[in-house]
């Protein structure tokens, strides 16, 4: 592990990390190639284990060099393509389940590195990264770019009732996964102003209503046993997170 986080360290050392930030800066979603794709490959790998040095340097990035904020920008437009990808799949299966394309299972792949490196952005409960994810006018950005809110009204179009859980399959439950495992940890450690932001952002809180159809459901016979009882979990520990060290009632 030690050598592994020395190779991590070397290339943060070498520029890689703000290097790869700024590739993702000029790079077109679904219009570049897979450069993008292969910046945020690289970028997930270094932060892999949640590296504070990298997380520190892509914080460092975000605020202090690129004021018009083309790098949460990109992971925005990631997420809005990966939300047409959802709706598509969503309205596919209606009326019935069927399997998924070759051409959407690719768009939901991609959808799901998006959400791990964001997941990863946050990991070890870094307190400044948690609360970037939700704004970034404190640190004199000229726009601000919520994707905690973006996060959450996906991960409502993914669980649109309990009839959509029935129709979910492996990779729906895994971008729906990936999806709530990116909230978890905003939220842990605790991040105060997240857990607020996460339980008022509308009435009632689209992420807590979706874990509450989560947590009951019979999901589709596709999924596993070990699938089930794993996203069942995964919303409970969302829903520990809204709560982790708070002494008011909201």
């Amino acid at each position: 592990k030690k050598k592994y986080v020395d190779r991590q360290n070397s290339l943060n050392r070498h520029g890689a990390a703000g290097l790869m930030a700024e590739i993702l800066t000029i790079n077109r979603v679904g219009q570049d190639g897979d450069f993008a794709d292969m910046a945020i490959e690289l970028l997930a790998e270094m932060l892999n284990g949640g590296n504070k040095d990298v997380q520190q340097a892509i914080f460092n990035f975000a605020t202090t060099q690129d004021p018009k904020g083309s790098f949460l920008s990109h992971i925005k437009d990631r997420l809005s393509r990966g939300e047409r990808a959802v709706r598509e799949r969503r309205d596919s299966v209606r009326a019935k389940y069927v399997p998924f394309t070759e051409e959407l299972m690719k768009e939901y792949k991609e959808l799901i590195q998006t959400l791990k490196f964001m997941q990863l952005m946050c990991e070890g409960h870094t307190l400044d990264m948690q609360n970037l994810m939700r704004t970034q006018h404190i640190h004199g950005s000229a726009v601000s770019i919520n994707l905690l809110a973006q996060s959450i009204d996906l991960l409502s179009v993914m669980v649109e009732s309990s009839a959509t859980l029935r129709r979910f399959d492996e990779m729906d439950v895994n971008a729906a996964e990936a999806c709530l495992n990116f909230l978890i940890e905003a939220l842990q450690g605790p991040c105060p102003d997240n857990q607020l932001f996460v339980v008022t952002h509308m009435s009632p809180a689209p992420a807590i209503e979706v874990c509450k159809q989560i947590i009951p459901s019979p999901f589709s016979k596709t999924c596993s046993k070990d699938t089930k009882l794993r996203f069942q979990g995964c919303a409970v520990k969302f829903l520990a997170a809204c709560l982790e060290g708070r002494r008011d009632s909201r």
